[in-house]
């Protein structure tokens, strides 16, 4: 008899083991899931088509679990189908103004518009269908290449896929892959370099042809001249898009209509690459430095 009981007893132990691991994990997968959103619209205004229009007024902000503004009393413009670099200093809010554009954290009522009507009366949905951010940190799907890319908009063809992915630099890189846009690329795109995965990152984005392209430093891991190049193939492609790019690199930005320079949560200089390297603030000292930082490692 003690024989037979073993194994059921065994089983008993392991079943009650299962349950209070379900249980501690159903705890935590509904605190995710019962979390309300913070981002409310009251009044929504429906906006036909976006132009990507932007506009910053008097602007500041901080984060829920911060003690002091990430961002003071920033005034900012993009204007339809311009190009705008955001550099600065690290820690300056540089990622925060990209951020409060794509409407991931709550902003006051009067400080942020797009196309003219404040963000608060936009629906979340109507600014995720018109603007195409890239974050730092990029994030794949154990999917083929192919179906990384059109991620948003799974009925896109080939061609499609092929001809983004040419913008974005990636489609020579792709076609070496022992299966080309069929290849796998494992969990968080385990399998590729880290240059490859944000220009993947960059194509799944403009596939999605919106009127506000956001580049949140995603391209700190291709050289320079890769950068550039992407840069140019985005500015002179057939859709007229406002491009707002973040880079810590100067060198790449140095053809956009306006540059801002932060730091400290603060603009402290505004202009075309030209005229802040003439003025002789941070800018120019930022340029000047990583200009010497590039000739001294090409000697």
């Amino acid at each position: 008899y003690l024989g037979m009981l073993v194994w059921p007893m065994t089983a008993f132990g392991w079943v009650i083991n299962i349950i209070q691991r379900g249980r501690a994990s159903y705890r935590r997968l509904m605190e995710v899931l019962e979390e309300e959103n913070n981002i409310t619209t009251n009044d929504p205004v429906e906006v036909g088509s976006f132009e990507g229009h932007v506009v910053m007024k008097n602007l500041t902000f901080t984060y829920p679990t911060g003690s002091r503004p990430a961002l003071e009393n920033i005034d900012f413009e993009v204007k339809p189908g311009s190009k705008i670099a955001i550099v600065g200093t690290t820690g300056s809010g540089k990622s925060t103004m990209a951020k409060l554009i794509a409407r991931l954290y709550p902003v006051e009522e009067g400080m942020l518009f797009i196309d003219g009507v404040d963000i608060n009366n936009l629906r979340p949905e109507a600014i995720r269908d018109n603007v195409a951010y890239v974050p730092q940190e990029t994030f794949l799907f154990s999917e083929t290449v192919g179906n990384n890319i059109r991620f948003g908009n799974m009925e896109i063809s080939d061609e499609e896929v092929e001809r983004y992915a040419k913008v974005a630099s990636i489609h020579e890189d792709i076609e070496g892959f022992s299966k080309g846009y069929k290849t796998i690329v494992g969990e968080r795109g385990v399998t590729l370099s880290g240059g490859q995965k944000q220009r993947i990152s960059i194509a799944r984005a403009l596939i999605k042809e919106a009127p506000l392209v956001i580049l949140d430093d995603c391209l700190s891991a291709v050289d320079t001249e890769t950068e550039a190049e992407i840069l140019k193939s985005l500015k002179e492609s057939e859709i007229n898009r406002s491009i707002i790019v973040i880079s810590h690199r100067l060198k790449a930005v140095v053809d956009s209509d306006e540059i801002y320079v932060l730091h400290d949560g603060r603009i402290v200089e505004k202009g075309a690459h030209a005229d802040l390297v003439e003025a002789g603030g941070l800018y120019q000292r930022m340029y000047e430095r990583q200009m010497l930082e590039e000739k001294l490692e090409e000697e």
